[in-house]
């Protein structure tokens, strides 16, 4: 389908911004660890990286009161603080560094997100996506991001659902200050037939800015086609990928998620990135 090729025996580690990514599954089969924690929710999230020559492992351990998110752990200058409002997520607060770094906030009306924004408080930067929930099921959002103050790109797109699953995201974005030139990029999503582990927390599945990890099942492929136009001449085209092996347990949770990508590097070879591996 895609016509890229993946790459298994090269172990190709790209550093991430974003240490603490939430990738939820579980590894235990111990019947007593089952009955008491019934709803199967992530106790430790791993991943693992490179930065620069040196491959390592961050490790994040949850915290919950009850089914609700409250923190992920990562060391003494890393975390993430959950803050609800009700049942829904309205804030969640990354530190890094010992200091907070990012700050994600979402907007509800009748617990539906209508908004998400995120500031950088370190550059200033700030993201924002406002979504419309139509009536046949799709959600129109319109995103924009600012550098340094200023406008500096914008989105316009329409998000498909299939089985409470992303699978298509259709938008067009330009660049500020650009004149007759724009990009459309077909965003398709494909998964597996197994649960989605984060579905156990309250309020994540709302998270729409997560795209691929708040539907029912767990995300195997993930495919951008960009289509490049410039006074309404196309003039190039690209094609992003990332594929996931995964390894499940007795119960069909994942316990380890292995991305390969061309994302960063460009290219026709999909290169392992990044593992993740998780407990219950």
């Amino acid at each position: 389908m895609t016509g890229l090729q993946k790459q298994t025996a090269t172990r190709y580690f790209l550093f991430s911004s974003f240490l603490c990514t939430l990738i939820l599954v579980s590894c235990t089969n111990d019947n007593t660890e089952e009955e008491a924690n019934p709803l199967g929710l992530p106790k430790t999230v791993s991943e693992l990286y490179q930065d620069g020559s040196n491959i390592g492992e961050l490790k994040g351990t949850c915290t919950y009161n009850e089914n609700k998110l409250v923190e992920i752990y990562c060391n003494s200058s890393q975390k993430k603080v959950f803050t609800y409002s009700g049942n829904v997520i309205s804030k969640m607060e990354y530190y890094q560094a010992g200091t907070l770094r990012f700050e994600h906030t979402y907007t509800y009306e009748n617990d539906i997100l209508v908004e998400y924004k995120n500031a950088d408080f370190q550059t200033g930067n700030i993201h924002t996506i406002q979504y419309m929930h139509e009536t046949n099921g799709t959600v129109k959002y319109y995103e924009e991001f600012s550098f340094n103050g200023s406008l500096s790109w914008t989105k316009e797109g329409t998000i498909t659902f299939a089985n409470d699953n992303i699978v298509e995201d259709v938008a067009e974005f330009t660049f500020v200050g650009v004149e007759d030139e724009f990009n459309v990029i077909v965003n398709v999503l494909e998964y597996d037939d197994k649960p989605n582990p984060y579905k156990s927390i309250l309020g994540y599945s709302a998270l729409l800015n997560l795209k691929g990890t708040i539907g029912n099942h767990n995300i195997v492929s993930d495919y951008s086609y960009i289509t490049s136009y410039k006074n309404g001449v196309q003039y190039a085209e690209s094609l992003t990928g990332k594929e996931y092996e995964i390894t499940y347990d007795a119960a069909n949770r994942p316990i380890q998620m292995d991305r390969y990508s061309n994302e960063d590097i460009g290219g026709e070879i999909l290169y392992l990135d990044r593992i993740y591996k998780f407990t219950y």
